[in-house]
C-alpha cells in the first residue's frame, strides 16, 4: 500500500482512540488505552494512515507479480 499518516487531530482523538483501544484489547492486550497516554508529555502520539494504492499479490503472474487493486 501506499498512502500517507498523519497524527490524529484533537477533535477526534476520543473517538479514535477508544477505537484503538478496543482493537488492542480485540487481540489480547490487556492495557487501557486513555487520552493521557497519547497526549505531551507521554512518548506516544496517536496517528492514522490514508491509503492511496493498493497492490495485492497476483497468483496467475510471476511469483512477485503485483496487481494494483482500483479503489
Amino acid at each position: 500500500m501506499a498512502g500517507r499518516a498523519e497524527q490524529v487531530p484533537d477533535a477526534d482523538l476520543a473517538r479514535d482512540l477508544a477505537r484503538f483501544d478496543a482493537a488492542s484489547r480485540a487481540q489480547g492486550l490487556a492495557r487501557r488505552w486513555t487520552i493521557e497516554d497519547v497526549l505531551a508529555p507521554a512518548p506516544y502520539r496517536l496517528y492514522r494512515a490514508t491509503v492511496s494504492r493498493h497492490w495485492v499479490l497476483d497468483p496467475d503472474s510471476s511469483p512477485d507479480a503485483r496487481t494494483e487493486v482500483t479503489m
